[in-house]
């Protein structure tokens, strides 16, 4: 997870984001959040595990939190939230949490994709719409 972290980082991939989120999301204000919630969001999806969806968003968020406007203390803490509820978000059959639950539950490999990963995806967009009201609040 910190390996693909590092790649991240080192290959300036973080940067090409930036550079493209800049311009589709406000500088400031609660839609930045979305941001670091995407980010951990398609890496959960392409990779799934959560862990290395965070540690890879996380490490690309850390350049990005000022010009998003997210650098004072409650911005950098649901900044970090929402790379949680990203990284959450869209379980599937690379996760090994899907496997846990379809097994406990007695389901068969669709229907458990059917229901957890619809599940875990409205659970993820939930929290960063709580998130982001946090900021409308807060910010």
């Amino acid at each position: 997870a910190g390996g693909l972290a590092k790649v991240v980082q080192d290959t300036g991939t973080a940067e090409m984001v930036a550079e493209a989120a800049i311009d589709l999301l406000p500088a400031h204000g609660a839609l930045a959040l979305l941001l670091p919630f995407a980010l951990a969001a398609i890496v959960k999806t392409l990779q799934g595990s959560s862990l290395v969806a965070a540690i890879t968003a996380a490490g690309m968020m850390m350049e990005l939190v000022a010009p998003l406007g997210l650098d004072d203390p409650a911005g950098r803490t649901l900044a970090a939230l929402a790379v949680g509820a990203g990284a959450m978000t869209v379980s599937q059959i690379n996760d090994g949490f899907f496997w846990l639950v379809a097994r406990a539950g007695g389901f068969s490999p669709p229907a458990a994709l059917a229901r957890l990963s619809i599940g875990s995806a409205l659970q993820g967009a939930l929290a960063v719409a709580v998130l982001m009201l946090f900021r409308l609040v807060a910010g």
